[in-house]
């Protein structure tokens, strides 16, 4: 059994650069999307690039090159909004969205995963839902 190799990319049009080199390689290739970053993953089976692993390899660093940069623009113009929205799970099953400062979230995320700001922001909505008057040591 082949093991997949996996290529992340954080542009769509860089992507498809990337697939279409795939396709002219007839190369098969499968496409999804990376669940911590929400990037789209591109996996291909490892015995399919043999022969051309070191093009590959090189498109794909030139390719990352300039996805890192477009990534790091939009993150540029990204603090010019003056608000963020962080979304959060109720006890019914909603999801609702708070309004935040971009600016705090931004340094939040740079400190902390994504998952754990996550399950921070649920456990205060719990908290909100599910009040305990009692001390935070006796829960």
């Amino acid at each position: 059994m082949s093991e997949s190799i996996e290529y992340l990319f954080f542009n769509q049009s860089i992507c498809s650069r990337f697939t279409q080199f795939l396709s002219d390689k007839s190369i098969s290739w499968i496409e999804g999307i990376e669940p911590v970053n929400d990037a789209i993953l591109i996996q291909v089976i490892e015995s399919e690039i043999e022969q051309c692993w070191d093009e590959l390899d090189n498109f794909y660093d030139n390719l990352s090159f300039e996805d890192q940069k477009l990534l790091e623009e939009d993150e540029q113009h990204e603090d010019d909004v003056s608000t963020a929205g962080v979304h959060f799970n109720l006890k019914n099953g909603q999801q609702a969205i708070a309004s935040v400062n971009p600016q705090v979230l931004n340094r939040m995320l740079k400190v902390v995963s994504f998952d754990e700001f996550s399950d921070f922001v649920d456990a205060i909505a719990k908290s909100a839902e599910e009040q305990d008057s009692r001390s935070i040591c006796q829960r």
